[in-house]
């Protein structure tokens, strides 16, 4: 008896560490891409404008050799919004995984971390913004700060579907794995006497 118990502590206190070492390690690369985003708002036009067209060099290629040279031209406004749009899903996606690691064992968790991660994005997508009034050449745009918002949310809602998935996959293992350790319940055994005598 004192030997599960001490299994059972040494076991809860790994899981300890381990969830203690995994928010540290969210936190870590959310606040790192973040950072990210925020020294792409510092670059001064020029600067912007060039990181923007070897984006845009690289799109066209790709969509030449897919579609046919010719067939479709990327403009680089569309790149501009496609990068504020893209950036924050992903932001928004690590805040979510992020914010779930404190508070999943609470109600409602999803939600929550859904609502931080949104929250987040229109926060920080508004910071993002301010930041540029003071880069040389650039200024701040209301419409950008709701297309981060809105690649915000589409990140929040792959992020959730992700974890739903995950948890449905999960429950059916469990599931599985209980039905092998009910007595009885082992779905190869013959079942009647005439499948016993054909064995």
């Amino acid at each position: 008896m004192k030997d599960r118990q001490k299994d059972g502590e040494k076991n809860r206190r790994k899981e300890a560490i381990a969830l203690i070492v995994l928010r540290a390690l969210l936190t870590a690369i959310t606040a790192a891409y973040l950072c990210w985003i925020f020294s792409n708002s510092v670059k001064t036009a020029p600067e912007s404008s060039a990181a923007s067209e070897k984006v845009l060099e690289a799109v066209q290629t790709v969509a030449d050799k897919v579609l046919g040279e010719g067939k479709l031209n990327v403009s680089m406004y569309f790149i501009r919004k496609a990068a504020h749009f893209c950036e924050f899903a992903l932001f928004a996606f690590l805040a979510f995984f992020t914010s779930y690691s404190y508070v999943f064992k609470k109600p409602h968790a999803a939600a929550v971390s859904m609502a931080c991660a949104a929250a987040l994005a229109l926060l920080c997508g508004g910071a993002d913004e301010i930041i540029q009034i003071f880069s040389e050449g650039r200024g701040p745009a209301a419409f950008d700060v709701m297309i981060d918002f809105s690649g915000g949310v589409a990140g929040a809602f792959c992020a959730l579907l992700i974890l739903l998935i995950a948890k449905s996959v999960a429950k059916k293992r469990r599931k599985k794995r209980d039905r092998r350790n009910i007595p009885g319940e082992n779905t190869f055994a013959p079942q009647n006497e005439e499948e016993r005598q054909q064995l």
